[in-house]
């Protein structure tokens, strides 16, 4: 270390000394961008509609039902990498995981907005799909009932 004096050594450190992430990246690395709620709901919807897809549920189901439960949420995580990478570099992130998780931790700041909570309910619904019970029927009662 340089201080005005002269060249002093650094105090030792604790091996385990916390380095909050932040102030652990390099100087030359552009900050993410900020998302505002109005992006945010976009983001979300564009999600929502991915997810609705039947072919995106097809694969989400066939990996719940092939793999044993404690692979679940990583394999769902990869399949989800391949509609959030692209959604999040078209909202100005990096295209890869450090970018999802950068858009992910922009959207918290409006975690309390109805909005943002109705959202996040229908994703965890189409991210994570119930089974039907073995003995569940479709109801009997007419769709449309006539005078």
């Amino acid at each position: 270390m340089m201080t005005i004096s002269g060249w002093q050594p650094e105090p030792a450190r604790h091996p385990r000394t916390f380095v909050h992430p932040e102030a652990a990246v390099a100087s030359n690395v552009i900050a993410p961008p900020a998302l505002s709620l109005e992006q945010v709901v976009e983001m979300q919807e564009a999600e929502i509609a991915a997810y609705s897809k039947p072919e995106f549920q097809n694969q989400l189901w066939k990996i719940l039902e092939s793999a044993p439960p404690e692979e679940h949420a990583h394999l769902r995580q990869q399949l989800c990498l391949d509609v959030q990478v692209p959604l999040v570099a078209s909202m100005g992130f990096e295209p890869t995981a450090l970018g999802v998780c950068q858009a992910t931790e922009a959207v918290l700041q409006f975690h309390g907005e109805g909005k943002v909570q109705r959202r996040n309910a229908i994703l965890t619904d189409l991210l994570n799909p119930k089974p039907l019970a073995a003995h569940w029927e479709p109801p009997t009662v007419p769709l449309a009932l006539t005078p």
